[in-house]
């Protein structure tokens, strides 16, 4: 079992790292305030609660994958072969189902929209 301190420990962690990858991209890639507004409108809102479920396990591999396809960085077996959950129990790795490839194109569907919706406001 884990302390109440030790969350804590884990959540400062998370927002320094947080704040450190905000301040490396300012300006290059993407927005600080639009990735800000974003994450605080994923955080906050009941309507994204299958990318909060699962993205510290396997979206952000499944994000990466689909970024790193697209520009053309890995090719469609490379491609293929990512979309695998990950066992936390044993580590191994299993194909998606149907449902849960669909599931996660769904989700990342809306979640880049949401993103687009902040880029045009501002």
């Amino acid at each position: 079992m884990r302390t109440s301190a030790e969350y804590v420990d884990e959540s400062i962690d998370a927002y320094k790292e947080y704040e450190l990858y905000l301040n490396i991209f300012d300006g290059r890639f993407f927005c600080p305030t639009v990735a800000q507004r974003f994450c605080e409108m994923v955080y906050e809102a009941d309507d994204y609660y299958t990318f909060k479920a699962f993205s510290n396990l396997n979206y952000s591999v499944f994000a990466e994958t689909l970024l790193l396809y697209q520009i053309g960085s890995i090719d469609y077996h490379d491609f293929v072969n990512q979309f695998q959950e990950i066992s936390l129990m044993t580590g191994k790795r299993s194909p998606l189902t149907s449902a849960e490839l669909k599931l996660y194109i769904r989700t990342m569907r809306k979640i880049v929209d949401l993103y687009k919706s902040l880029l045009a406001e501002k």
